[in-house]
């Protein structure tokens, strides 16, 4: 892990000699070019020009700026550890969904691409992937897990998860959506006036 942990720390600097601003208007613009819906997670996305919106440029260069301080904790898990749990405890309350973090790294794996070069070579890409992997792990925790508690059919648990729940873990959320397709293709027939 120290190699990685090197990796990553001596590309994140050249990445940040571009400026805050700069990583992080390319991000989410990277993010949005991925995702074009996930701008309606965030206050600015009625701004008439997102990307020249201060709202937008502050959360950006916030956001980066995390990153940098992720970075800089890589060698105090300990410490990491509990403020990555904590920023991931406040992600659910947005609305970030476990498949988010997908988006979010492809999108940081591609910034990085961009700004470092022929310096984001294949050993440093697989070490900013195993330290996104931890991170993504670790901000995930429990929170998308299906409650142990619960008791009745995918249905039921769909339309009124358990109150501790967020979002539906991406495994059970393809088996959810099928079964609501066919029982609401079953309810349209069954529902459809005669032609």
């Amino acid at each position: 892990m120290a190699n990685t942990n090197k990796l990553v720390q001596e590309s994140w600097t050249k990445v940040e000699a571009l400026g805050l601003e700069t990583v992080g208007i390319l991000f989410f613009k990277r993010i949005f070019d991925i995702a074009p819906g996930a701008i309606k997670m965030f206050s600015f996305r009625d701004e008439p020009n997102v990307y020249e919106s201060p709202r937008f440029k502050k959360h950006a260069v916030g956001v980066v700026t995390t990153v940098g301080t992720a970075v800089a904790g890589l060698e105090d898990l300990a410490a990491l550890v509990p403020v990555l749990q904590d920023l991931g405890s406040k992600h659910v309350t947005y609305g970030v969904e476990s498949q988010h973090y997908d988006i979010v790294g492809h999108a940081l794996l591609d910034t990085l691409a961009l700004g470092l070069g022929a310096a984001f070579t294949p050993e440093v890409k697989a070490a900013w992937e195993a330290v996104f992997a931890l991170v993504a792990t670790t901000m995930k925790g429990d929170h998308y897990a299906v409650s142990a508690s619960f008791h009745g059919s995918a249905d039921d648990w769909f339309l009124a998860p358990d109150p501790g729940m967020r979002c539906t873990p991406p495994s059970s959320l393809a088996r959810i959506e099928a079964e609501a397709k066919s029982k609401a293709a079953a309810d349209d027939w069954y529902t459809s006036p005669s032609k």
